[in-house]
């Protein structure tokens, strides 16, 4: 799903400037909601009880 997106932001970083600055700092911001995101879950993966049988 994220490579699909990714295809048509590179094909307009060589077209405009100002668009590929904007489409760069978005994916930057996705990145790092994902990392939060993440590090959220592993937080709360940690605080669950893991039952083995």
């Amino acid at each position: 799903m994220e490579q699909v997106n990714l295809v048509p932001t590179i094909k307009l970083l060589g077209e405009d400037p100002s668009v590929s600055e904007c489409t760069i700092l978005h994916l930057q911001v996705l990145s790092e909601e994902k990392k939060a995101c993440r590090a959220q879950l592993s937080e709360r993966a940690q605080k669950i009880p893991v039952i083995s049988i």
